[in-house]
C-alpha cells in the first residue's frame, strides 16, 4: 500500500472529522490506515454531491447535473473496484 494513500486518507479524515479521527486511532496501523481510506472516499463522494469541501461550504449544486454526478461517482467507483488504475488519490486509495 503507497503511502501516499495513506497519507491522502490520514488527510482527509484529520481534516474532515474528528470524532473519526479519534475513533480510528484506537485501531491498529493497518486497520486504521484501512478506515481513513475509506473515510476519504465517502467524505469526496459526500461533499461532491452536497457541493461542499470537507463538510463545510456548501455551495448551490445545478440539479440537472446531479443525476450526471452521481453517475461520474458510480462509474470511477466500479473502476476502482474493478482494478483499473485510478489517477484520482481518493478513487486510488479506495481500492
Amino acid at each position: 500500500m503507497s503511502t501516499d494513500l495513506e497519507q491522502t486518507g490520514r488527510d482527509a479524515i484529520q481534516q474532515g472529522s474528528s470524532s473519526f479521527a479519534a475513533a480510528a486511532a484506537l485501531f491498529g496501523k493497518e486497520t486504521r490506515a484501512d478506515a481513513e481510506m475509506l473515510y476519504a472516499w465517502c467524505r469526496y463522494c459526500d461533499d461532491v454531491i452536497d457541493g461542499q469541501a470537507m463538510g463545510h461550504g456548501a455551495s448551490a449544486v445545478d440539479p440537472a447535473a446531479l443525476q450526471a454526478t452521481l453517475n461520474d461517482l458510480y462509474a470511477k467507483t466500479r473502476a476502482a473496484l474493478a482494478g483499473e488504475t485510478m489517477d484520482d488519490p481518493v478513487f486510488a486509495a479506495f481500492q
